[in-house]
């Protein structure tokens, strides 16, 4: 009987406890966690076209701040998204680049990573020309993205010159070349923003369409002739004149871009060798240093006639 007045209490002592919790908590709004996704992070093999070794850098070092692990643990979280030929070349380096995160990354930035020359630099620049459907906006951030290349690249030439020059020579509508042309001679060190922004005013304000109707006027005759034959006449003209203008437009872009290119190639020539010191070079005849066998003052040897038994 005594059990069974315990077991009371302690009933009534938990119903009591539940209902000063439930007046504690009346009012107050539910937080609710949430939990954030961790960030998947993509294997890296260093096979040609596979991931970038640079997209890789940046998951590994976004994916390793969200999950704070540092040192040797963000190390073999590194090595467990390596695989191919990427986990070979780690894993043939010494401890403490194997075991060093920063090394690490670093080390497959400079294997995997864009190799640049400033030829191949300079020949991506010359080789850039406005495409059919490209706005001149995008040529020049496409020319503007090379000559950032062509900036880390020591012994170049100056970079907002060079991207200028093809800037000029890259556009598709001659008109708008031949405007650029002038600006850039009458105004030699006008920047590349400024110059791009020039030839976008001069295209907004449809001042090609408006050249290009005034280049193909003709001269008008004041003769009796058959209407038909002055149109074809006129037809003829009109075509004659804009293969000509277009003739002469490619020939000078061609000695524009040749001049140019050979330019660039002239100031991209390496330093000759240094001369052979001929102070250590000993001579065969009589055997001293300072000269070549074919240069020795000594008389040659005489050679006599072999004798017979």
């Amino acid at each position: 009987m005594s059990t069974l007045k315990d077991v009371r209490k302690k009933l009534a002592s938990l119903e009591e406890e539940l209902r000063k919790t439930k007046e504690a908590t009346d009012g107050r709004t539910s937080q609710v966690l949430v939990i954030p996704q961790e960030r998947k992070v993509r294997v890296f093999s260093g096979v040609e076209g596979s991931l970038l070794v640079g997209d890789f850098i940046d998951d590994i070092k976004a994916a390793t701040k969200l999950r704070k692990v540092k040192g040797a643990e963000a190390a073999d979280f590194i090595m467990a998204h390596l695989e191919g030929p990427a986990r070979q070349e780690i894993r043939h380096h010494p401890k403490d680049v194997s075991t060093n995160p920063q090394q690490i990354l670093n080390t497959l930035s400079e294997t995997f990573g864009e190799k640049l020359t400033l030829a191949g630099v300079l020949r991506e620049i010359c080789n850039r020309l406005q495409k059919e459907d490209e706005t001149i906006t995008d040529f020049g951030f496409a020319l503007m993205s090379l000559g950032d290349k062509l900036k880390k690249m020591a012994g170049g030439p100056d970079s907002d010159k060079t991207i200028k020059e093809q800037f000029r020579d890259g556009l598709l509508d001659g008109v708008l070349r031949r405007e650029v042309k002038r600006c850039l001679m009458e105004e030699p060190n006008i920047t590349f923003i400024k110059l791009r922004d020039r030839a976008l005013d001069l295209a907004d304000d449809d001042f090609v369409t408006r050249r290009r109707r005034q280049g193909r006027k003709i001269n008008s005759y004041h003769t009796e002739v058959d209407s038909q034959i002055l149109g074809a006449l006129e037809g003829l003209t009109t075509a004659l004149k804009g293969q000509t203008e277009t003739l002469d437009d490619m020939k000078l872009r061609q000695d524009d871009f040749s001049a140019r290119l050979l330019r660039l190639e002239e100031q991209s020539k390496t330093k000759p060798r240094p001369r052979t010191d001929k102070s250590q070079i000993e001579c065969h005849r009589c055997h001293k240093k300072g000269h070549y066998a074919n240069q020795c003052p000594a008389p040659a040897p005489v050679q006599r006639p072999a004798q017979g038994n």
